[in-house]
């Protein structure tokens, strides 16, 4: 491993995971549009995956892999933060994908910002999708978050609403770092009530 990896700094880490996970999400959606049965089926087993421990399912060790320059040079035994975010973006997205044809990566859409088209399609604000996002948002745990954003993951996938997972796996690496989650929190924020100021002013 070189000095220059080791040296990496948190900002850089992050999206450096971020760029690896979308190359992977092309590259996979690819193949799979092409027709590729294996790829389809480590589509399938992705989204089995969600839950289960890392690297249970060898078909999807090198989607879920991550570059020793990623990780800690010493991580002794245990799943490290990169893996992990890197596992559950990957079945993440895999669940979004399911029997879609056009890729449910989009730029320049973050969770939060999905989570408003979602929450508005009927024009006003759904109490289940503000309950999931309410429930994302004060997740005390990496599980129980993931846990969360599936669901929402799930009815946007429903509703045809795209995301980006450059942005979805920035906010999964920050929300677990000790100074990372008040971001997150700031971002989704802002994201899902953004644009609401024409709204309250007509309301008025």
């Amino acid at each position: 491993m070189s000095s220059e990896a080791q040296l990496l700094s948190y900002t850089e880490k992050r999206n450096q995971l971020a760029k690896l996970v979308v190359a992977r999400i092309r590259s996979l959606y690819a193949k799979a549009e092409a027709g590729d049965s294996t790829s389809k089926g480590q589509l399938a087993t992705l989204r089995r995956s969600i839950f289960a421990p890392y690297a249970a399912d060898p078909q999807v060790w090198d989607l879920t892999h991550v570059p020793d320059g990623l990780v800690p040079p010493i991580r002794g035994e245990r799943l490290t933060h990169e893996e992990r975010v890197v596992h559950a973006a990957m079945c993440l997205f895999a669940r979004h994908q399911q029997s879609k044809s056009d890729l449910m990566h989009k730029e320049g859409v973050s969770f939060a910002g999905a989570a408003r088209q979602l929450a508005f399609i009927e024009g006003s604000e759904s109490e289940g999708v503000r309950r999931r996002m309410n429930a994302a948002a004060t997740a005390v745990s990496f599980d129980e978050l993931v846990r969360h954003i599936a669901a929402l993951i799930s009815m946007m996938r429903g509703a045809n609403i795209k995301l980006d997972y450059y942005k979805l796996v920035q906010d999964l690496f920050d929300y677990d770092a000790a100074f990372g989650r008040e971001r997150v929190r700031r971002a989704w924020s802002r994201d899902y009530v953004s644009n609401n100021l024409d709204k309250e002013l007509t309301d008025k």
